[in-house]
């Protein structure tokens, strides 16, 4: 009889509603295995406060600010912490740490050209294993060498765009250049031709702005509660961007895997990464077939492209606005190029034994690593100690590059800086221990010495032919940090350099 009366009384359920939320405000601050983990209030209670900032795409920069006001251990939500505590990075992302990755991964929207997970997103740890031992020969520094020249083919069709440039006195934004360069370098190795963006001199396609579109969606997602993502996917037709963003990733695909199909059964002397793909599905059907050939060269162009485009980008701009350190790289290209030691098309094997360009790529992705985003993690079964702080099992835990590359403890006082000189210092060796910006452990970038080499050979390319000025000198890059980094306004003025 009394449950029916206030059942009946229009302020119940506004009130069942206050004490439902009073509840849970109370069991996140008070009961939760996350209370007393300073932090935000909202983060605490919402995961609508990460949401926010994963929107307005500065969640790197916020989370950075996090920590210096609270310490090693913050909490972005009510179910996960940040941790910016360089002891746990091998603890969280050690090969026999236990830790696994959480569903953020699986939420991330890409358009499939595959049934099958790709190595990026898997969860299953033992089948990442069996499918990483199969593509880890593929990535070996020796087996990218073999695709040197195909390397070498997109440098001369980008240096022929910045040597008109220059001829014309024509500014350009690099951080469009460098991503076309990129994206172009994947098409060469995993899909036997170049997309056509240098050529074109555009974003042919919309590609670009496809994923610009989409991959910041995908991270929306991916950092919502389980039950919040439906409602995300009901927004989805009146996102004005969002649509076309998903055309384009359609037709991206589409093009992607007609290059793969044509590739296959053609017999051919090139070797690149496409033809280690096909070979290894040869050998290894049904373990590894051809869906895994489309889904694993599809997702080099995110992985692959877009990452090292941003390493890039920022050796580019922050040598711009650091004139010592351009001037000291440029002296010690010119040098080895007057002693014979660099080659018309600079090889990786080459640059490697130029110290102070190896200091510069160093520095560059330590400040502006190429994830603007903590990599969350589940601790396994019986918990685990973190920071001093007992984390039980199932919790959330991940650790930011770009925070952890900022820490003072590590890189020193001055790790604000652009400061290449730190890598050339007694130092050295114990800060690389903690460079985070290929991941750690089993789950580190596969595409490592792919990037290492576009990286090495591309950028004393540059500054031996060209000097980089910026336009405006004051004007500092648009950064966006989402899945991956978007930055704009870099516009230079190349001029052209003689070395006698």
């Amino acid at each position: 009889m009394l449950l029916a009366a206030a059942l009946a009384n229009p302020l119940f359920y506004p009130a069942a509603l206050v004490v439902a939320a009073a509840g849970w405000v109370v069991y996140q601050r008070v009961f939760s295995p996350y209370a007393g983990i300073p932090g935000p209030f909202w983060a605490s209670v919402t995961r609508f406060w990460y949401l926010r900032r994963v929107i307005a795409e500065d969640i790197h920069r916020c989370t950075k600010s996090l920590h210096q006001r609270y310490g090693p251990i913050v909490r972005i939500a009510p179910d996960e912490v940040s941790i910016s505590d360089p002891a746990a990075m091998k603890q969280i992302y050690a090969v026999t740490g236990g830790f696994t990755k959480t569903d953020f991964y699986t939420a991330q929207t890409r358009i499939s050209v595959s049934p099958r997970n790709d190595l990026v997103t898997e969860r299953d740890e033992a089948v990442h294993a069996v499918r990483r031992r199969l593509v880890n020969r593929m990535f070996t520094m020796s087996s990218i060498m073999e695709s040197e020249a195909h390397i070498n083919r997109v440098t001369e069709a980008f240096f022929q765009a910045l040597s008109e440039h220059a001829t014309n006195s024509k500014t350009l934004d690099m951080a469009q250049w460098l991503r076309m360069y990129t994206m172009d370098i994947i098409g060469e190795l995993f899909f036997g031709r170049m997309f056509g963006f240098i050529q074109e001199r555009k974003d042919i396609g919309g590609y670009m702005a496809a994923i610009d579109a989409v991959a910041p969606h995908g991270m929306r997602v991916g950092v919502m509660s389980s039950w919040m993502r439906p409602f995300q996917m009901l927004l989805i037709p009146f996102s004005s961007q969002f649509l076309p963003g998903i055309r384009g990733f359609k037709a991206l695909a589409a093009e992607s895997k007609r290059y793969v199909e044509e590739r296959v059964g053609m017999k051919t002397e090139r070797r690149d990464m496409l033809g280690a793909l096909l070979q290894i599905a040869e050998e290894h059907n049904p373990e590894f077939d051809l869906r895994d050939v489309h889904m694993e060269a599809y997702v080099a162009i995110f992985a692959g492209a877009e990452t090292t485009a941003t390493a890039l980008r920022s050796t580019v701009y922050h040598l711009s606005r650091t004139p010592h350190a351009r001037a000291k790289l440029q002296a010690e290209i010119d040098s080895a190029h007057r002693r014979g030691k660099l080659s018309p098309m600079i090889t990786y094997g080459e640059a490697v034994e130029l110290p102070y360009l190896d200091a510069v790529l160093k520095e560059a992705m330590r400040v502006q690593p190429p994830i603007a985003f903590t990599l969350p993690r589940h601790v396994p079964a019986g918990g685990r100690t973190i920071c001093g702080r007992f984390s039980p099992a199932g919790s959330r835990v991940g650790i930011s590059p770009y925070v952890l590359h900022y820490q003072k403890s590590v890189f020193g006082e001055d790790a604000e800086d652009f400061s290449p000189e730190r890598w050339l210092g007694p130092d050295a060796a114990r800060m690389d221990r903690y460079m985070f910006q290929f991941g750690y452990g089993s789950r580190s970038c596969l595409g490592k010495n792919l990037a290492l080499a576009e990286l090495y050979k591309l950028v004393p390319q540059i500054y031996r032919a060209f000097d980089v000025r910026l336009v405006d000198p004051t004007k500092e890059w648009k950064e966006q940090g989402s899945f991956f980094w978007k930055h704009s306004e870099i516009e230079v003025l190349l001029v052209k350099r003689e070395v006698q």
